[in-house]
């Protein structure tokens, strides 16, 4: 039985398009570096399409329109702005320069203000446990052993 090489998805080929004309990166690797994501998604990207989520990610970090990258639509190629040098591939020693980045990838700064201060409390204590879901647990000393009450 012949392998034949599967073709590369639609949304694939313009991702490595805009990486290429945009941010001057080639090839699976080095575009899934840019992005962040492992080889495995990017495989997956290249046999499903680029997932919507990635379309957002390589739009904040490549410089290209999300709805262009999946669907081909024309004239929202490249939008006019530029990527931020601070979007590149993540660096411990640019912690300081990201923290006055905007965070989220899919809420605006206007959507985020226009909640009520009790909504943002909720959102910012939702985010925390996810934090603190992926930190080591804290070393503790050994439990007390238990005692009934006399």
């Amino acid at each position: 039985m012949l392998n034949m090489a599967q073709p590369i998805h639609d949304s694939s080929t313009r991702l490595y398009e805009a990486a290429r004309e945009l941010r001057g990166v080639t090839g699976q690797s080095a575009v899934g570096r840019l992005l962040g994501v492992t080889p495995q998604v990017m495989k997956n990207w290249e046999t499903r399409g680029v997932s919507e989520a990635g379309a957002l990610i390589a739009q904040r970090v490549v410089g290209c329109d999300a709805n262009w990258l999946l669907t081909g639509a024309k004239g929202v190629r490249y939008p006019a702005w530029k990527p931020s040098e601070a979007h590149t591939i993540y660096d411990p020693s640019h912690e300081s320069s990201l923290r006055s980045q905007w965070p989220f990838s899919r809420i605006s700064e206007h959507q985020y203000n226009r909640l009520t201060p009790d909504q943002k409390r909720h959102v910012e204590e939702g985010v925390l446990l996810l934090i603190n879901a992926r930190e080591p647990p804290e070393k503790h000393d050994k439990p007390e052993p238990y005692s009934a009450a006399a």
